[in-house]
């Protein structure tokens, strides 16, 4: 909540902004979100021993030259879709080929300047094989992939602790299996504190 200019101004969990104040005898402005339509899925060169992940996060580290990748991960389920390319031109091509929307973002950038968070993505796919190491340390844990077609992918692969490294028509897959290193479960008794203060 932010109160300013005679009014009360209140976001709600949707992201929808509400500015309350005095009646003006006005209609109320609303701005509503524009909708996209959702794509049509096309053929894309994912392998299909690849499942796409339903939810989460999924990363393009490199955008190709045509948007089945980017109509394949949106019509796959609610993924939120993140594209990274350096090359201006292909970004708003990518945008105005209707890959946009509430679900689908790009970022401007070379993907090896982009630092992305840790484990957070689901399915991360690569074009570079320079780019496993940073990607394979923003998958999450229990099965988080990278995929991608660049030759030295396995190669790289093999050195990252809690990867396995497959390989599906020309792909090769890698995934974090199991926890994070040094993880467990809680095994603690469940019961309450002899701390009175707790």
């Amino acid at each position: 909540l932010v109160a300013g200019d005679g009014k009360l101004f209140a976001v709600t969990v949707d992201g929808w902004l509400h500015a309350l104040g005095e009646a003006t005898g006005k209609a109320p402005l609303v701005h509503e979100t524009p909708k996209t339509p959702a794509p049509d899925g096309g053929a894309s060169d994912f392998p299909g021993s690849v499942a796409l992940p339903k939810h989460g996060y999924a990363v393009l580290l490199g955008l190709g030259d045509d948007d089945s990748r980017i109509q394949a991960l949106a019509v796959a389920g609610d993924l939120d879709i993140v594209g990274v390319d350096p090359r201006p031109d292909r970004v708003r091509s990518a945008r105005r080929e209707g890959a946009v929307g509430n679900r689908v973002h790009f970022i401007e950038a070379e993907p090896e300047e982009l630092e992305l968070p840790p484990y957070f993505a689901d399915l991360i796919v690569v074009e570079d094989a320079r780019h496993l190491a940073e990607a394979f340390r923003s998958l999450r844990p229990f099965g988080g992939r990278v995929v991608g077609k660049p030759s030295g992918l396995a190669e790289v692969a093999e050195t990252l602790p809690g990867a396995s490294v497959s390989e599906a028509d020309g792909w090769t897959i890698v995934a974090r299996e199991g926890p994070l290193a040094g993880a467990t479960n809680y095994t603690g008794d469940w019961s309450g504190s002899a701390d009175e203060l707790a």
